[in-house]
């Protein structure tokens, strides 16, 4: 029982990044769908088939809040992006500094 608990938080940590992924697809194919102008005129690489990091660093800048902002469905999903960023970063962070608390304190 005891191996499980150790587990846990990777299962937990893999859950989260599995939904940012999938968040971040979901927010792609809205944007590309529903507004084809304003995506090709903001972020030209969405409508391509590679992996760019701009495509998800780009709903985090300035010109993207005040692009998204007036269209409802779309300032939602990217809402729910930027939440569950946060959170598994968050995680990340929570979980790394409890095990450096941990190793301090039981050495």
């Amino acid at each position: 029982m005891s191996d499980a608990w150790s587990i846990l938080p990777v299962c937990v940590w893999g859950a989260l990044v599995a939904g940012t992924v999938i968040q971040n697809i979901r927010l792609l194919r809205v944007f590309r769908d529903r507004y084809p102008q304003l995506a090709h005129k903001e972020l030209p690489a969405v409508f391509d088939n590679y992996r760019d990091p701009e495509k998800a660093i780009y709903f985090f800048r300035k010109r993207a809040v005040a692009a998204l902002r007036p269209h409802k469905d779309i300032w939602l999903e990217r809402q729910r992006f930027v939440i569950l960023v946060n959170v598994t970063i968050g995680y990340w962070l929570v979980g790394a500094v409890t095990i450096i608390i941990l190793a301090i304190f039981l050495t």
